[in-house]
């Protein structure tokens, strides 16, 4: 019973944010939705790391978060979905998806619980934040984060349960890595390979005094005044 009462709870919500919007607001989502869209915020990200780090700990961290995102894609889409089997709002199979506003014919894969976008934004956001612990950033990210996965509930392609479980292991896999990669640092095996220098290892413990962080920042939004501009553009 409690049970259908979440799913009945779920589908309203769905529904809600799915059928809400315009003509605009579908160019603008399906766009916040595209990966690609996003590579110079991650290129920024990238280089912001490598001027705050150097070469030897940018290839270090770069690492650890590229292992992060794909453990976290890999855990949702490989093991997750085919596991539970549960339908995309959107899948023809499912009935609910007769219901489902489409943005540009878009439905996704046949399995949606969880969502990779939204466990992969997140855990991107969250070792950011992990690293730098600025408070701009923080919430910039988290933003983003959010933005992307409401648009995968507004293209009807992920019900609000499959982005909050996303979310959870996205956050999950981010602390996991962060504090493994925290860990390496100070084992004494690597201490005594001397593979990183001391200096290495303050950089990336310390909280405060890194650089360029607001390029972050200043990429995402103009990247994001980007796709508004577009989204008038596309037919």
């Amino acid at each position: 019973m409690f049970q259908l009462v979440l799913q009945h709870i779920d589908e309203r919500i769905l529904l809600f944010i799915n059928s809400w919007g315009s003509i605009w607001m579908d160019n603008f989502m399906y766009l916040i939705t595209n990966r690609c869209i996003w590579i110079p915020l991650y290129v920024f990200i990238a280089y912001v790391l490598y001027k705050n780090f150097g070469l030897k700990m940018f290839l270090f961290i770069a690492s650890i978060l590229i292992l992060t995102i794909i453990g976290t894609d890999q855990l949702c889409g490989s093991v997750i979905r085919p596991a539970l089997k549960c339908l995309r709002p959107s899948n023809p199979a499912n009935p609910i998806s007769a219901s489902i506003h489409l943005i540009h014919g878009y439905r996704g894969g046949k399995y949606g619980m969880p969502s990779c976008h939204a466990a992969n934004t997140f855990a991107l956001a969250f070792f950011v934040m992990l690293l730098f612990r600025k408070k701009w950033l923080t919430f910039f990210c988290f933003a983003w984060a959010i933005l992307v996965s409401y648009s995968r509930v507004y293209a009807g392609v992920h019900y609000p349960s499959d982005i909050v479980v996303g979310m959870i292991i996205g956050i999950g896999m981010a602390c996991l890595l962060y504090y493994l990669s925290y860990y390496i640092l100070t084992t004494e095996l690597v201490q005594q390979a001397h593979l990183f220098v001391g200096r290495d290892k303050e950089l990336y413990f310390k909280k405060n005094g890194y650089k360029y962080i607001s390029i972050i920042i200043f990429v995402g939004i103009f990247v994001l005044i980007t796709i508004m501009m577009c989204s008038f553009i596309i037919k």
